[in-house]
C-alpha cells in the first residue's frame, strides 16, 4: 500500500470512528457547520488582531473550532479545495494544477461521501469547484440549505461557499464593490485610514 494511500485510509478511519462514536442513531450524531472563505487573510479579533472588527467570525470561532496552527497547500484556490475536501494533498490526487479536470483515485472518497453513506444530510452552497468530479450531495445550488432535509432528526453536513473576498471579485468594477459594501456598514464600523497599522514591509510604510 503506498504512502498516499495509507494516508487517505487512516483519515477516514478515524473519521467514521468519531461519527460511530458519537452514538448509535443518526439523531446522536454531531451536525457539521462547514462555512468556506478563500483569499482571506487571519486579520480577524478571533485571531488576535485588535483593529480589525468582525463580530460575526468571532462569534463563530467561540462557539465553534478555532484552528490555530493551519496551513495552506496551494497558492489557487481549486488545487486546495479538493485537498479540503479529501484530506489528501494535492500532488497526490493529481489535483495541484488549477482546472486539472483530474478524477479522484479509486480508494479514495470525499468527505460529503463518506457523511452522506453515514447517514447525514449533506449540501452544497453553492460553489461547486473542488477540481475534480467524484463528490455526492444531496443537494449542491444556490438553495441548498440543511432545512430542506425531510427528517428534523437527521443529522447534516452542509457547505456554504462564499465568494465575497474572492478573487474573482476584482473582475467588478471597484466603484460598484466599494459602494455596495459601504452601504451595509454602520458608522461606527469606518476606522480612520491615518490609524490603519501597516505592517513595516508594506511599501507605503516606507514613506
Amino acid at each position: 500500500m503506498n504512502p498516499a494511500m495509507r494516508t487517505h485510509l487512516w483519515a477516514m478511519a478515524s473519521l467514521l470512528l468519531i461519527l460511530a462514536g458519537c452514538g448509535s442513531s443518526p439523531a446522536d450524531r454531531p451536525n457539521i457547520v462547514w462555512i468556506s472563505l478563500e483569499d482571506i487573510t487571519p486579520m480577524m479579533g478571533a485571531y488576535g488582531d485588535e483593529y480589525a472588527r468582525t463580530p460575526v467570525f468571532d462569534g463563530l470561532a467561540a462557539e465553534g473550532i478555532r484552528y490555530e496552527k493551519a496551513y495552506s497547500v496551494s497558492p489557487v484556490c481549486s488545487p486546495s479545495r479538493s485537498s479540503v475536501i479529501t484530506g489528501m494533498y494535492p500532488n497526490s490526487l493529481g489535483s495541484m494544477h488549477h482546472r486539472s479536470n483530474t478524477r479522484p483515485p479509486a480508494f479514495s472518497k470525499m468527505l460529503p461521501n463518506v457523511l452522506r453513506e453515514a447517514g447525514y444530510y449533506t449540501t452544497n452552497n453553492s460553489k461547486r469547484d473542488y477540481n475534480m468530479g467524484g463528490d455526492a450531495w444531496h443537494e449542491s445550488s444556490g438553495e441548498a440549505h440543511w432545512r430542506n432535509r425531510r427528517e428534523e432528526d437527521q443529522p447534516f453536513f452542509a457547505v456554504f461557499n462564499l465568494g465575497e473576498c474572492h478573487s474573482s471579485i476584482t473582475k467588478i468594477p471597484e466603484d460598484q464593490v466599494v459602494e455596495a459594501r459601504l452601504s451595509r456598514l454602520k458608522p461606527e464600523d469606518f476606522h480612520d485610514p491615518a490609524e490603519a497599522p501597516i505592517p513595516p514591509y508594506h511599501p507605503m510604510a516606507l514613506t
